[in-house]
């Protein structure tokens, strides 16, 4: 983990300002727009948790998953991540072998949806292992030749057998560490795309539920997405939601400076 370990509050502050000012600007601008688009766009066509006023706004600043932006969580506790293992890091000075006992402690605890503390209390045992992870890579690096595989298999057979529901998702959140960072250090045929992919994932990430939902709507003009027509509207979503990002990323945001620093 990166973490600078502070020494001061006010050096604390300083460090949770860049924080707030690397992840939060795109939250408030895509859930802006994302409410902006519903309220105008709901009148003339499908659109999925419309936009009901004033308390939607609301939502968006302080219940993050029940706001009409939702996908966009990660973001909003992503920041609430680094600042808690920032002072936690602070505290122990650098060690973030506490920080994974605290995640592990949280996993327990039934989070309130005030400030997304439920995804919080959820996830900061997978961010804290993969600081973990980023911190002795070399070593980490070294199992991962030996684990891979197993944890691979075991990883899909969790999938395949619908292991995974219920607590069985904290063993298939586990297993998945290993076998995605283990794929990472294959060499596979696609693995050119994959990397491209892995390098757009953020503007991707911050526009896929809009651009699915821009063509959903527009399909849903002339068909239903019952039946047989899945088949045709699986692939067409996955493709928008991967490429209309990639292109609005490439050929409109990078042409203005702050609006690409922000989705960067």
């Amino acid at each position: 983990m990166k973490a600078k370990v502070v020494t001061s509050l006010n050096e604390y502050g300083i460090q949770v300002k860049k924080r707030f000012l690397r992840l939060m600007p795109a939250y408030f601008l895509f859930a802006g727009v994302v409410f902006f688009a519903k309220w105008g766009a709901q009148g003339v066509m499908h659109v999925d948790n419309p936009v009901h006023g004033l308390p939607d706004l609301i939502r968006i600043l302080l219940y993050p998953m029940q706001s009409i932006s939702a996908f966009l969580w990660y973001i909003y506790v992503l920041f609430l991540f680094c600042t808690v293992s920032l002072a936690l890091m602070s505290l122990t000075r650098g060690r973030i072998l506490p920080l994974v006992v605290f995640g592990t402690i949280l996993l327990f605890i039934q989070g309130v949806s005030f400030l997304g503390m439920d995804q919080f209390c959820k996830y900061f045992l997978f961010f804290s292992l993969g600081g973990l992870a980023a911190r002795y890579w070399q070593g980490y690096g070294v199992l991962l030749d030996w684990l891979w595989f197993p944890t691979s298999m075991a990883f899909m057979l969790m999938l395949l057998t619908s292991s995974y529901r219920g607590d069985g998702w904290i063993l298939t959140a586990l297993l998945s560490l290993p076998a995605l960072h283990g794929l990472c250090r294959q060499r596979i045929p696609v693995r050119g795309i994959l990397l491209y992919l892995g390098l757009m994932s953020f503007p991707i990430y911050l526009m896929n539920t809009l651009s699915i939902g821009l063509v959903k709507a527009v399909l849903l003009k002339f068909m239903s997405w019952d039946g047989m027509n899945f088949l045709l509207f699986a692939p067409v979503l996955t493709m928008a939601g991967l490429g209309i990002p990639i292109l609005v990323k490439r050929y409109l945001i990078r042409r203005v400076g702050w609006l690409d620093r922000v989705t960067s």
